[in-house]
């Protein structure tokens, strides 16, 4: 998932229609007087705490690598249920009292070291779920470090977040536009922050619930599991002594399987094989290996696969002629003489002398 995917969260149906609903009942509120006043800082902070959570749930969706806006329910009403999403309106609060009560240069600094501090402490608290990590020094400097060129681009998100909100709040605009501009500014900036997080998971030390890494890795597993299926499968029918059946499964599985998977397969397939309590299952299994590594072209893998089991099945030779003429073609020129001409003496005392091929004869007459 890259930036631009994980900023689109706010522009989702589900995300707009929540910016809609808190920013019309903030405007109602907003204009309540009299005796109303006190019901109206009481809704207004609960709808504040349901867009800070909101704000919070969006920003671990895209830390998570999920693009799809949450369902912002009825639990997010209201102060209970979670601290996280609070620490930093309350940090945001102290700091807006400390500049009231500082000079012009102290103002100018606490503002300079929220905006470089702010995405790392909201990144570190979305990492840790420590609330001390929102102003550990330590966990801060990891999160700089890990956002690498990309911190950058978040320090200025959280400038043109803190700009633009400003400008609304100076404009002329009904109260109803005012909030609902100030809440999406909200959410593009904790869901910018969230997708950075995902973008830089590896440099981070992070691990989101969804990844490519995941992925592949869960995918992994499932095909190791199905591979295991088919050798017990494969070993059932070489302990009923049936080859050519012990044959069809493997070829079966290596047809189906894909060739981008034979660099481990192959090693797994013959690990196991080697195991098999008799040597005419490791051959067949070793056989129908080098027949399908010469027909897609894999010689170098098919000629490890003899010289692995060559030494621990006596006299064994490939399954066709066509493979054996295939490995010597490839093994002369790649140094290994000897192996390609024991492996044609063996076919010759299998097959006889006198129905071989031209090009099996030729290869023989050069190595003799």
């Amino acid at each position: 998932m890259t930036l631009l995917r994980a900023l689109s969260m706010p522009f989702h149906l589900t995300s707009l229609l929540f910016v809609g609903i808190v920013a019309t009942f903030l405007a109602v509120l907003s204009s309540a007087s009299g005796p109303m006043i006190l019901i109206a800082l009481v809704g207004t902070f609960i709808l504040v705490s349901w867009l800070n959570k909101y704000a919070f749930a969006q920003l671990e969706q895209a830390a998570n690598g999920v693009s799809d806006a949450p369902v912002a329910s009825l639990e997010m009403l209201g102060p209970f249920g979670g601290v996280r999403p609070w620490v930093h309106p309350v940090l945001a609060s102290g700091m807006l009292f400390l500049m009231s009560v500082e000079s012009t240069p102290g103002r100018v600094a606490t503002g300079v070291a929220a905006l470089l501090l702010f995405p790392a402490s909201l990144g570190a608290l979305a990492m840790t779920h420590r609330l001390i990590d929102a102003i550990n020094p330590l966990a801060l400097w990891r999160i700089i470090v890990g956002m690498g060129g990309t911190y950058v681009l978040l320090v200025a998100a959280v400038a043109v977040v803190a700009v633009c909100g400003a400008g609304v709040q100076a404009m002329p605009v009904w109260a109803v536009i005012r909030y609902a501009v100030l809440a999406f500014l909200l959410l593009c900036l904790y869901t910018l922050v969230g997708g950075a997080i995902f973008v830089r998971r590896l440099e981070l030390g992070f691990e989101p619930r969804v990844s490519p890494e995941r992925s592949a890795e869960k995918s992994e597993a499932e095909y190791a599991r199905s591979r295991q299926a088919m050798m017990d499968e494969l070993y059932s029918v070489v302990k009923a002594r049936d080859s050519a059946r012990a044959g069809a499964v493997l070829q079966r599985w290596l047809a189906e399987s894909g060739e981008h998977h034979l660099h481990t397969d192959v090693p797994t397939i013959l690990g196991q094989a080697m195991q098999f309590p008799e040597r005419r299952g490791l051959a067949t299994v070793a056989r129908t290996l080098i027949s399908h590594l010469v027909q897609v072209k894999r010689l170098s893998l098919a000629l490890t696969v003899l010289e692995t089991v060559s030494p621990m099945v006596a006299d064994f030779t490939p399954a066709s002629e066509a493979d054996v003429v295939a490995l010597a073609a490839y093994a002369v020129p790649a140094g290994k003489r000897s192996l390609a001409r024991a492996m044609i003496e063996r076919w010759v005392k299998y097959a006889g002398d006198a129905g071989l091929s031209d090009a099996l004869r030729a290869l023989r007459a050069e190595l003799a």
